[in-house]
C-alpha cells in the first residue's frame, strides 16, 4: 500500500486527536509514545518549523494515498523553499490532507544545524495499519529529503532495545548499529536501554 506524506498542518490536528484518542496499545508505553495526543503538543510541533529562525524539527503525517505531497514550510533551509520539481515530489503548496484517514506520522527532530545532524522518528499508530509499507515509505522519504533539501549529513534513530521492528526498519534503509545507552528511558519506575543507529549521507 502507498501513503501520501504531507507536512503537518493546522487542519490535521483534529484528525490526529481523533485517531489517537484512546489507544492502549501505545499508551501503555508511556511518554513519548503515550496517546491521546494534545492540541498544545501538536501546535508546538507546528511552531517549530514556522520561522523565521531555523527549524528545530519537521513533522509530517501519512495518509492513505498514492503520492508524496510535501507542504512547503517557512525556513525549510534558509536559502530557498522546497522545490517540488527538483525534489521529485508532488506540486506545492498543499492545503491539507488529500485523503480523510491519517495512518501515522514521521519526523526529523533535535536538529543540530552546525553539525548537520538530526534524529528520525516514524510511528504508524494503529497496529492494523502496520506491515503495509507505510513505515518504509516514511523512512525513505526522511533519508532522501533530509539530505537533498536540508543538507543534513547524519541521521540518528534512538530506539528502545526491545523494539525489534523499528530497528529492522532503520537497518533496511542503511542505518547501522552504533551502541546502546543503558537505562536511558524510564517507564513505570524501571529503566530501559535505548539503542542508537546511525545513517550517513552518501
Amino acid at each position: 500500500m502507498t501513503a501520501t506524506i504531507q507536512a503537518l498542518a493546522q487542519a490535521h490536528i483534529p484528525q490526529i486527536l481523533a485517531a489517537c484518542a484512546d489507544w492502549y496499545e501505545l499508551a501503555q508505553h508511556g511518554p513519548p509514545y503515550w496517546r491521546p495526543r494534545s492540541q498544545a503538543e501538536l501546535e508546538r510541533k507546528l511552531a517549530a518549523s514556522a520561522g523565521p529562525q531555523l527549524a528545530t524539527e519537521y513533522n509530517f503525517v501519512l495518509t492513505e494515498g498514492s503520492a508524496v505531497d510535501v507542504q512547503a514550510a517557512t525556513g525549510i533551509n534558509r536559502e530557498s523553499q522546497l522545490d517540488a520539481r527538483t525534489a521529485g515530489y508532488a506540486d506545492l503548496p498543499s492545503e491539507g490532507p488529500k485523503t480523510p484517514r491519517l495512518v501515522g506520522e514521521c519526523s526529523l527532530h533535535t536538529i543540530d544545524w552546525r553539525n548537520r545532524v538530526a534524529q528520525v522518528g516514524v510511528c504508524i499508530w494503529n497496529p492494523n495499519d502496520r506491515h503495509h509499507g507505510y513505515g518504509q515509505q516514511a523512512m525513505k522519504f526522511l533519508t532522501e529529503w533530509s539530505a537533498e533539501q536540508l543538507g543534513l549529513q547524519r541521521l540518528e534513530a534512538w530506539i528502545l532495545a526491545n523494539n525489534v521492528a523499528s530497528q529492522q526498519l532503520a537497518t533496511r534503509f542503511g542505518f547501522e548499529y552504533e551502541g546502546r545507552l543503558r537505562g536511558r528511558y524510564q517507564l513505570n519506575g524501571e529503566r530501559h536501554d535505548v539503542e542508537i543507529l546511525g545513517w550517513m549521507a552518501a
